[in-house]
């Protein structure tokens, strides 16, 4: 009677921690899956308020501002994060659903925080579009435009395939003073590898350099600030 009663006794507590076990495995499901969600939908507040507030600012006309607080996702993955044209996206690491993004009525360049929590930035409008400033004492902007001569005259994102993209990083505080800083330059192929990267610093507030597009689809072009924290990225469109 005893070693079936001991028996017995085990069997419920094997059982016991079985169902613990799979509770525990299922709650830790849960909150992942929570935690892609609520990223996620960080990633789509993100995108939609800047293209939000770029058509406000552009309604009311060159020389217009205003000031946006945004919360910036976790773990935004600088390859397919970019503006390109009118168009922003994000892509989130390691497990994101899809990739987000949002048109505004004009184009816009400049910086996107890629540091996680809250983050201010300023729009500006200016007669190429709206740019995108963060709350910084120091750097503040960092907008890349692409060129299809090598005087930097002609912006252009569209190119044939064999073509040379001229590239361009502006450095700027809030009011718009030059800065220098160390950049680290990425260029993605439409793949998706990196076939270029390196620590460059800019001059008078420039970085200037080029890329031959030797394959057809979206080249991307980034610049990300020493600190790690600062993006801009622009995407390339050759056919």
């Amino acid at each position: 009677m005893k070693s079936q009663a001991a028996f017995e006794f085990l069997t419920v507590v094997a059982i016991g921690l079985i169902i613990i076990a799979a509770s525990s495995m299922f709650g830790m499901n849960y909150l992942t899956s929570y935690s892609q969600d609520i990223n996620s939908l960080n990633a789509e507040r993100f995108v939609k308020s800047v293209t939000s507030f770029a058509n406000l600012v552009y309604s009311q006309g060159v020389g217009a501002s205003i000031q946006l607080k945004v919360t910036v996702p976790d773990d935004v993955s600088i390859y397919r994060t970019y503006i390109y044209k009118n168009k922003i996206g994000m892509r989130l690491v390691p497990d994101s659903p899809a990739d987000v993004s949002s048109e505004a009525a004009t184009n816009m360049y400049g910086t996107i925080p890629i540091f996680p929590g809250h983050a201010t930035l300023f729009l500006k409008m200016k007669e190429d579009g709206v740019h995108i400033y963060v709350d910084s004492v120091d750097l503040a902007y960092m907008g890349t435009k692409v060129f299809n001569d090598s005087s930097y005259s002609n912006e252009d994102y569209d190119f044939s395939v064999g073509e040379t993209a001229y590239y361009s990083v502006a450095l700027t505080d809030l009011q718009d003073n030059p800065k220098d800083s160390n950049l680290v330059i990425r260029i993605y192929n439409p793949t998706g590898t990196i076939v270029s990267e390196g620590t460059y610093s800019s001059s008078s507030g420039f970085y200037n350099s080029s890329v031959v597009l030797s394959d057809p689809g979206f080249w991307q072009i980034t610049a990300e600030s020493a600190s790690g924290n600062l993006l801009s990225s622009v995407l390339v469109k050759a056919v």
